[in-house]
């Protein structure tokens, strides 16, 4: 697969440098600590690649006037960008640029020092805009279109790449040590919203009414329309979600409201609880005006606690049982 072709093709539809990675298939977090050092990296090395393939291929009568032209360009072209209005990537909406980090990261420090927790470690959690989702996958669509040899299963999740880039940056900011959710007691969850989310997710219902009547009938069960369940996608890639390529232009806004969120293990070590409130509830939230956080937490709550477990039955003493001849009364002589 030809790298460069895809980052060309990405930069065309206004992905960013670490939206560019993502559709390469790399999963090195190392390579999304730094991701224009990266792309500009592996556009020079297919460069000198695609250089190589054709001097091999030319007569041999050809190939000194082809060096005296390469010597002359020895510069590659960096790759051409399209992103317009802010800057503001079509894929990622804004999530894995570096630009609108610097907000979050503010926010989750001023977070961490009111509660005053005291763990060191933490780990981060992402709740993306839906429409995102949907975004990923019709530029998967599009370069498996413009490239057949591209295999469009083999894309980086945005989370995945959102914790390798965000997450060091914030852990440098609050002062932590960045690990995993199964080892650190500390959960930071951070709540991205896109504002035209809605109007582009209206689409989806005229590619899939029955399943919208199906949700809208269960009401109880699913709270809301859109889920952020990529198999939903993927199911309707192939008849009609071609129709919806007119989301690829370039958002009018970037993520508009961030909310972040910590969440205590209530079995990890007590050093995690703020100082100075030992019985502080598990969930604090940074937002308390979010309905979906504060059912969550009351979910968790009610899961945690049990019923006392019932008395046991009192034990029933057993009599001796006496002989029937013992019980008879003696006979008058």
């Amino acid at each position: 697969m030809n790298q460069k072709a895809v980052i060309k093709l990405c930069k065309d539809l206004g992905c960013c440098d670490a939206c560019c990675l993502r559709y390469l298939g790399l999963k090195n977090p190392t390579a999304y600590e730094n991701v224009q050092q990266f792309v500009h990296k592996i556009c020079e090395e297919s460069g000198k690649h695609a250089q190589d393939t054709e001097t091999r291929d030319l007569p041999t009568q050809l190939r000194e006037s082809t060096a005296e032209q390469n010597s002359t360009h020895q510069c590659p072209e960096p790759p051409t960008k399209r992103i317009k209005v802010g800057g503001i990537c079509v894929s990622c909406l804004g999530v894995l640029q570096e630009d609108n980090w610097q907000p979050c990261c503010d926010m989750v420090k001023e977070v961490l020092d009111k509660k005053g927790y005291e763990c060191e470690t933490f780990a981060c959690a992402l709740s993306a805009p839906i429409a995102a989702l949907v975004r990923e996958r019709l530029v998967a669509l599009q370069l498996k279109h413009d490239l057949l040899e591209y295999d469009d299963s083999s894309v980086t999740p945005l989370k995945e790449a959102w914790k390798w880039s965000f997450g060091v940056r914030l852990a440098e900011h609050v002062g932590k040590t960045l690990d995993s959710g199964a080892v650190s007691p500390l959960l930071i969850t951070l709540h991205m919203e896109y504002p035209d989310e809605l109007q582009e997710l209206e689409a989806l219902k005229a590619l899939a009414p029955a399943l919208f009547e199906a949700r809208r009938a269960a009401g109880r069960r699913f709270g809301v329309e859109f889920t952020r369940t990529q198999e939903n996608v993927n199911e309707r890639d192939n008849k009609h979600l071609s129709a919806y390529l007119i989301i690829l232009e370039i958002p009018t806004g970037t993520v508009a409201r961030t909310t972040a969120t910590t969440t205590t293990t209530a079995n990890k070590p007590a050093a995690t609880q703020p100082r100075g409130e030992p019985n502080a509830p598990g969930t604090l939230m940074a937002a308390a005006n979010e309905p979906g956080a504060k059912r969550r937490a009351r979910r968790r709550r009610s899961k945690s606690w049990r019923a006392p477990p019932p008395p046991p039955p009192p034990q029933q003493t057993s009599q001796p049982q006496h002989s029937q001849r013992a019980n008879q009364t003696p006979l008058a002589p």
